[in-house]
């Protein structure tokens, strides 16, 4: 009895601090920390390994809240068992501006917060790339001493998007029984008793893709313990429903959605400290529960200081060998300049794989049911299986979001992803691209059938407004390469980065190549003077394949014409954006009638450009000459017109 109440106060000090968190913010969500103190204080006192003087121990259990709004359980969690960084101080600057205590939890802010939850179910999609990300290192490498869980808090909303069943059925396929999801069960959403809108039965929708399904009552801690027993020793990823009462603690609002995101303070805080025998003075923890907290931060100390001696050395990092990476697209690019073929920049992707398979040895591709029209493999590579995750490859299935969501996961763990899906499909899986630019983490998109160029498949399928929206995203480049020669260059560009994501525009169509030489990568200047002419005050700026319409254009605007353009090939605005203005003044003067082509919407353009050949209106089905045609985007049509302009200069 004395050890059932010693874990009760223990999960009360979480629910007094996250209520007075929430109270002193005037906003936060109160009711799910009420709610899962018990679950939390059982997890961290008999089963997480985690060390908070080393938060990066590359062995620690990670500990995932996917359900964010909850994010005081967290950082109560944090500052109990010892994070140097979570101080008092930052629990009382909760949701402030400048603080490590965000609304909700971000990865980066605080040493244990394992990645950025806020949007339902990524969290849980992205635990699922980190589970993956452990079995992957454990198989390939049994001496690095890798052999953790992944514990996952998920909600009713994170299991109501649709992302948690690709990522969940997938994990279930991959069978990743490192990896154990503890389900919020409250019963409860903001608009009311969860009934308004779901009626599955949660653990036959688990048991179906393969996972071991238990329960709990989540306030009672030797059920929890029993759960989580059984949980350790399963061969499939497992889903434990733990019965909780939203706001439990707090009698008035136990079991109501009004606790959900409204602040408990007042005379409901002075009596759940009467009802519970607490303090009941703010951010008061007693000084015995602190102890007992620190204690449990130090549980794993000796697990830790083992494997730190076993296994440490095997975990250190390797210098990048860069000069062998440059050399191998450097020798590349020559053998492109001297076959002079066609080729689509999808193919060049392809075939640069050998030179990233020898820089990156934790490269891991994939692609959603695309891999022969995205050619993101070659036979060197192997899949990723249920029984062999030794592989390099993953055959997401038709699962875009998901494979955005484990990208991250498996990026977070320490693995250089990269994915492919057409361009039109990477709309699915948005939210996870944009997480990955929010979370800094260098995770390359492979976006092929980049244009209206894809013809036959009709405006389902032609990207109209893709690039465009896709640009807006802070901190992801967007490369639009012109030929093989400037996919290569950015292709460089893209897996050097360490902390910006990029987003591989390539084509279906075979292009020619523009470039007559490749011995300096002139796409990191993100737009550069692909044809110069000193006599000229018109300058045309396109990306990717409108590049050969710009020079063509401008072949045909001299010798028809007379009149003299420069071409400036922009494969990406991101990087161009950054440049000194000194030499976005060179390349785009001042006074210069500058006119942007390319086949999407034209609004990002008009930042350069005085005037702009895009595309407002969804395409057509028919051969894809029919199809530039139809939008009057052919190159006979954009010349007309630039004559006409030129006219009245």
């Amino acid at each position: 009895m004395e050890k059932q109440n010693k874990l009760n106060r223990l999960a009360n000090a979480i629910r007094f601090l996250s209520v007075d968190m929430v109270n002193m913010a005037n906003s936060g969500h109160p009711g799910a920390p009420l709610g899962l103190a018990d679950l939390a204080t059982v997890l961290f006192s008999k089963h997480l390994n985690f060390n908070p003087e080393d938060p990066k121990w590359p062995n620690r259990d990670r500990f995932i809240l996917s359900n964010g709004h909850a994010s005081a359980l967290l950082y109560s969690l944090f500052y109990l068992t010892g994070y140097e960084d979570c101080t008092l101080d930052e629990l009382k600057n909760f949701r402030q501006i400048n603080s490590k205590t965000a609304g909700h939890p971000e990865y980066g802010l605080l040493n244990g917060t394992e990645t950025t939850t806020g949007p339902l179910a990524q969290g849980i999609a992205t635990a699922v790339g980190i589970a993956l990300g452990e079995k992957i290192t454990r198989e390939r490498k049994p001496e690095s001493g890798i052999n953790h869980k992944t514990y996952v808090i998920v909600g009713d909303g994170c299991l109501a998007e649709g992302l948690s069943y690709e990522a969940t059925a997938f994990a279930g396929h991959q069978k990743l029984n490192n990896l154990i999801v503890l389900w919020d069960n409250n019963s409860i959403t903001i608009d009311g008793d969860v009934r308004l809108a779901r009626s599955e039965n949660m653990q036959m929708r688990f048991e179906s893709i393969g996972w071991k399904t238990l329960k709990c009552d989540a306030h009672d801690t030797e059920s929890i313990e029993t759960a989580l027993v059984k949980a350790q020793t399963s061969q499939t990823p497992v889903f434990i429903d733990c019965k909780t009462i939203i706001a439990k603690g707090c009698t008035e609002l136990e079991g109501s959605e009004k606790s959900h995101g409204s602040p408990i303070g007042g005379a409901l805080r002075v009596q759940m400290a009467q009802d519970l025998e607490e303090s009941p003075v703010p951010f008061d923890v007693p000084k015995d529960i602190l102890n007992e907290w620190r204690n449990i931060g130090k549980r794993s100390i000796e697990q830790y200081n083992h494997w730190m001696e076993q296994y440490s050395k095997q975990h250190q990092k390797k210098p990048v060998k860069v000069d062998s990476f440059e050399k191998s697209l450097n020798e590349l690019k020559q053998a492109k300049l001297e076959n002079q073929k066609k080729e689509a920049t999808r193919s060049t992707f392809q075939s640069t794989l050998p030179a990233l398979l020898g820089q990156f040895e934790n490269l891991i591709g994939g692609s959603a049911d695309l891999t022969p029209s995205n050619k993101t493999s070659i036979k060197e590579m192997s899949p990723i299986t249920p029984n062999d995750a030794k592989g390099n490859y993953i055959h997401y299935g038709v699962r875009e979001h998901a494979m955005g969501a484990i990208m991250n996961g498996l990026s977070l763990y320490g693995f250089r992803p990269y994915g492919g899906t057409f361009m039109m499909f990477l709309d699915y899986m948005k939210p996870a691209v944009r997480l990955a630019a929010l979370m800094k983490q260098p995770i390359i998109y492979v976006a092929t059938h980049d244009s209206i160029e894809v013809g036959e498949d009709g405006p389902t399928h032609q990207p109209i407004e893709h690039l465009e929206s896709l640009r807006a995203v802070p901190n992801l480049n967007v490369f639009r390469p012109c030929d093989s020669i400037e996919a290569i260059e950015c292709i460089e560009i893209a897996f050097e980065e360490t902390k910006t994501p990029s987003i591989l525009a390539l084509s279906r169509e075979e292009l020619p190549l523009v470039r007559s030489q490749a011995n300096n990568n002139l796409s990191r200047r993100g737009g550069y003077i692909i044809k110069s002419c000193s006599q000229s005050d018109i300058i045309l700026i396109a990306s990717g394949s409108d590049v050969k319409k710009a020079l063509a254009i401008s072949e045909m605007l001299f010798k028809n014409r007379g009149i003299y353009t420069c071409v400036l090939s922009m494969p990406c605005q991101e990087i161009f954006d950054k440049q000194d203005e000194t030499y976005k003044q060179k390349v785009l003067p001042v006074g210069a009638f500058k006119i942007a082509i390319e086949s999407s919407t034209p609004n990002a353009w008009y930042k350069y450009a005085d005037f702009v050949f895009g595309i407002e209106e969804f395409g057509y089905s028919g051969k894809p000459e029919d199809v530039r045609h139809k939008m009057h985007m052919s190159t006979e049509q954009i010349y007309i017109e630039i004559a006409k302009l030129a006219e009245n200069l």
